[in-house]
């Protein structure tokens, strides 16, 4: 029997990136992401038509091919309409591919803007923990909520440019920690796992220490 999944919610205009995931998900599992990564048009060269010499079995391979492209786009198309509701379908009812509709939600609603950036960049930059008022698991997440966030709207940070971001965001209290983690640094490269798995060690033993 096929598990039983919850129904996801239509966009009604909020959490773009949350839904977006989510549909993201589903196209890939329904194997059709490829259609909104790459423009129609595109995925259709030689496929349409096929050279003078072409022989019948080229043919069949060929038009084979397109058929499942089309028909692919067609689902694709679908799944995003039946994902938005009904008061937003204007922005991509003009749409003639899958593709074309994926990039109208994205203009629309992801932080593209110079501002956005802006103001995301700033966040991130100003991004710090508090220990004694959040769950270190949870400012990991925001952390690479904003990393995403920033990737998408093209500002990139590469996996060094991450840790050292992540170690000026821990409090002075974590210093010794933070120290230690640039000790190693200066001796081999630093991954993002290693420097969250020394900081909770950090705080067992601190907490340890307070019992």
């Amino acid at each position: 029997m096929e598990e039983e999944r919850p129904k996801m919610q239509q966009f009604d205009g909020k959490n773009f990136d949350n839904w977006k995931f989510m549909v993201e998900l589903v196209l890939d599992e329904k194997g059709v992401k490829y259609i909104v990564e790459t423009k129609y048009d595109d995925l259709l060269v030689g496929l349409t038509e096929g050279p003078p010499d072409e022989t019948a079995a080229a043919k069949r391979a060929r038009e084979a091919k397109r058929d499942i492209i089309v028909a692919d786009n067609k689902k694709t198309k679908r799944y995003i309409a039946e994902r938005i509701k009904i008061e937003l379908l204007e922005i991509v009812k003009g749409c003639a591919s899958a593709f074309d509709m994926w990039q109208a939600m994205k203009n629309r609603y992801e932080k593209t803007t110079m501002a956005g950036v802006i103001t995301l960049t700033k966040k991130f930059q100003n991004l710090k923990y508090h220990p004694n008022h959040q769950d270190f698991q949870d400012f990991c997440t925001e952390f690479d909520k904003i990393i995403r966030e920033l990737d998408e709207v093209g500002t990139k940070y590469d996996a060094k440019q991450q840790v050292i971001h992540f170690l000026i965001a821990m409090p002075p209290d974590y210093d010794s920690v933070v120290m230690s983690l640039r000790t190693i640094a200066s001796t081999q490269d630093l991954i993002m796992e290693v420097v969250r798995q020394q900081i909770e060690e950090f705080e067992d033993i601190h907490r340890g220490r307070k019992k």
